[in-house]
């Protein structure tokens, strides 16, 4: 269902956070429309555990280090039972300036 051009259009293969971002905000989509952890009442306990772990990891990562794509890094997903990416993620990470006060 993920790269269903039905569900997502024409650019259901490309890679496009801004699909959830409207005005600078999150904007949950359609909870059928990939139900990864279920929907509806019969959903899985830890989807929210995992939602709030997820950004708990990345906010940690962001204020520590300025994260870059590498460029020319062919980026696509893996067909397997758990989605992850083919060829990994790469990225330049340099730290970021901290003042102690």
């Amino acid at each position: 269902m993920i790269r269903m051009e039905s569900i997502w259009g024409k650019d259901c293969l490309e890679l496009k956070p801004e699909r959830w971002i409207k005005d600078g905000t999150f904007v949950s989509a359609n909870q059928f429309k990939y139900p990864v952890f279920n929907a509806g009442p019969r959903r899985c306990l830890g989807k929210n555990f995992s939602y709030t772990q997820m950004k708990m990891v990345a906010v940690s990562v962001l204020l520590m280090y300025s994260v870059k794509g590498v460029e020319g890094h062919s980026v696509g997903p893996k067909l397997t039972t758990t989605l992850y990416m083919k060829n990994g993620l790469m990225v330049t990470l340099r730290p970021r300036l901290v003042n102690n006060v």
